[in-house]
């Protein structure tokens, strides 16, 4: 049990970290694109935060057909 809850735990930094990490990128005029989206959708994924990772594909979605 107790790893379970820890392996919750660090999925969920799993998620904050990989949106920290875009946003230093963008920062530092990196901009978005198909991979970066497809990365934050992964972490999200992983850490079961299925709704936020939807929201993010939507996002993917309309990045690519604004193209």
């Amino acid at each position: 049990m107790l790893r379970s809850v820890c392996c919750l735990s660090s999925l969920k930094g799993l998620c904050e970290q990989t949106v920290k990490v875009l946003q230093l990128m963008e920062a530092d005029g990196i901009e978005s694109n198909l991979t970066m989206l497809n990365l934050l959708i992964n972490a999200f994924s992983i850490a079961g935060r299925h709704l936020e990772a939807m929201l993010n594909y939507t996002i993917s979605a309309v990045y690519i057909l604004i193209g």
